[in-house]
């Protein structure tokens, strides 16, 4: 079990996989472009970059019509920054 502040986000698998347990895996696992468009949306209004998080099922989302407004949202980082 992975926990991250008390909340469980994720399990390992017996091959030691990490499987990640996020309404947007869930709505990507079932199907539901719907949900994931609408997920998708909501993230891009928020500051927080959480793209590592969905990192194993990033190229399932790139052809849902808010993940343009995800990616352009995301905040720009410079090579000074990444030397921090």
């Amino acid at each position: 079990m992975i926990k991250r502040k008390n909340k469980v986000i994720g399990f390992e698998t017996p091959e030691g996989k990490v499987s990640i347990n996020s309404p947007l895996h869930m709505a990507i696992e079932v199907g539901n472009n719907k949900s994931v468009d609408i997920i998708l949306g909501y993230m891009s209004k928020i500051e927080t970059n959480g793209s590592r998080m969905f990192r194993d099922i990033f190229h399932k989302l790139i052809s849902f019509q808010n993940m343009k407004l995800y990616i352009d949202g995301l905040p720009a980082q410079t090579n000074a920054m990444m030397k921090k």
